[in-house]
Order: C-alpha cells, then structure tokens, then sequence
C-alpha cells in the first residue's frame, strides 16, 4: 500500500546517505552509491531493494562487507532526526514538483486504478509523509532489509583477451 512504498522510499534515500557516507566519504572507495526500492502487487506481492555501486575490483569485498555493517547498523538505531526531516521534506518538494507534470499524475491514477487503491492519494501525499519517523524507517529497514536474501553482482572488466576479439 501506499503508506509502505512512501516508509521504503524514504528508507533507502536515508540509508543511501549512509552508504554514501561510508563507501564514499570514510573509505574513498566509490563516487556514489544508489539505493533503491521497487514493489510489485501482481501477480504476487513481492519487493525489491538494490544498492548500487561502483569501485576497483579487488575492493568489492571489503566495500560489500562496510555495507553490509552500515545495514546492520541502521536496522539497530535507524535515521538520524535530520536525515528524518530531510527525507521528508525531499520528498514533499519532489511531489510538488511531480504534481505539476500531466505525465506524473497520469501514472500514478493509472497505478491506484490498476491496484484498487484511493486515488485521492494521488492528488494528497501529506497524510502518509506525516508518518516518516526514525521509528517507523527504523522498522521498515528491519523488515525489508534482509541480509540472508541477497543477490550479489559484480561487473568487472574486460580482460585485455576479451577486448582483442
């Protein structure tokens, strides 16, 4: 429902800049990490969460593991009150900016058809971003952010073999 996708927006913005914080900033071992959710209703109800990013190859396993603390991390203290305020807030300014756009609101009255939910909610989002709190991301990092199911890729460079065919 709309309430969840709204917590696990904001969630992965929030541990996004953890991430980034982390790989990026303390270790020097990317340019950016992304965080991103994704749900499905039909045929079954199902989500998906992919952290991104990029860096040298022989760091992968220790930048994989600093994210993998980071998640523990978060699911044990969650957000700080600022990065709380801060994802509401983005998120707001980005719906009114959304808002504004024929194309944005086509989509989103199609999804609430297309799901059977109030498409009231298309035109109001203020009820649901009222209820970002460290708590309530908190515990969406604890339900959503399994670190026994994971599926790790990693892309790594052509060899020179490779590139001469």
């Amino acid at each position: 429902d709309e309430q969840h996708r709204v917590i696990a927006s904001a969630m992965a913005e929030t541990l996004g800049g953890n991430l980034q914080r982390t790989l990026r900033e303390d270790l020097g071992g990317t340019y950016g990490v992304s965080v991103e959710p994704s749900f499905q209703r039909q045929p079954n109800p199902e989500y998906q969460l992919s952290i991104n990013f990029s860096c040298d190859p022989e760091r992968v396993d220790a930048l994989v593991a600093a994210a993998f603390r980071e998640i523990d991390r978060y699911k044990t203290l969650g957000p700080s009150a600022s990065q709380v305020i801060d994802a509401r807030t983005g998120l707001t300014r980005d719906f009114e900016a959304n808002s504004q756009r024929n194309e944005y609101l086509l989509n989103r009255l199609l999804f609430k058809y297309e799901y059977g939910e109030n498409v009231n909610d298309v035109f109001d989002m203020s009820p649901y971003y009222s209820q970002i709190t460290g708590a309530a991301l908190r515990q969406a990092a604890q339900m959503y952010l399994n670190t026994n199911r994971y599926v790790k890729v990693t892309l790594l460079p052509e060899t020179q073999t490779a590139v001469a065919r």
